[in-house]
């Protein structure tokens, strides 16, 4: 989507863009996809969908073509899906996990759910606890530590990040 006329024309909005690389800014709604950028996305939407259709051939012992004829990017309801062979049976997670430790030959295993949920009353008094900060701070300071909160959290992140230099509140 190219939204920058929209975003100029309608909300005065213009935009400059820095990039470290070629494709930094590939995707953003300011400017249209250039050929070469389509390329890219095509191509990687056919070995994602080549992937696919390549586990689900093995899985089902079918060849790659069948499979492809079979999808051609359909979805299937479960009820079809089994008709045609693409499922074995219905369940969900549960039975999964059962069916999966019985082929493994496991009798005795756990499931440890992460990340592990806390207590609502913890979670609330963790809240109020960093609340009770803020309202002991001067006016002048609370914007400091809303910054650092801010730090502290993105800091966290084990992915690739983008950030604007402006942030956007909201009421």
């Amino acid at each position: 989507m190219n939204a920058q006329k929209l975003l100029t024309n309608k909300l005065g909005l213009t935009f400059d863009t820095y990039k470290t690389g070629p494709y930094a800014d590939m995707g953003l709604p300011t400017r249209a996809l250039t050929p070469m950028e389509r390329e890219k996305i095509q191509k990687g939407v056919e070995e994602v969908y080549d992937t696919f259709i390549s586990h689900v051939a093995e899985g089902r012992h079918i060849t790659k073509a069948d499979v492809d004829s079979i999808g051609q990017g359909r979805v299937w309801s479960a009820v079809d899906a089994k008709k045609i062979g693409l499922v074995d049976m219905f369940g969900g997670l549960d039975d999964a996990v059962k069916l999966a430790a019985k082929k493994a030959g496991v009798d005795n295993y756990r499931i440890k759910e992460l990340p592990e949920q806390k207590e609502p009353l913890q979670e609330f008094l963790e809240e109020l606890k960093g609340e009770s900060v803020s309202v002991m701070l001067p006016d002048y300071m609370k914007e400091s530590l809303n910054t650092m909160r801010y730090i502290q959290h993105i800091s966290q992140k084990d992915r690739i990040q983008m950030r604007l230099p402006f942030g956007i509140v909201t009421d």
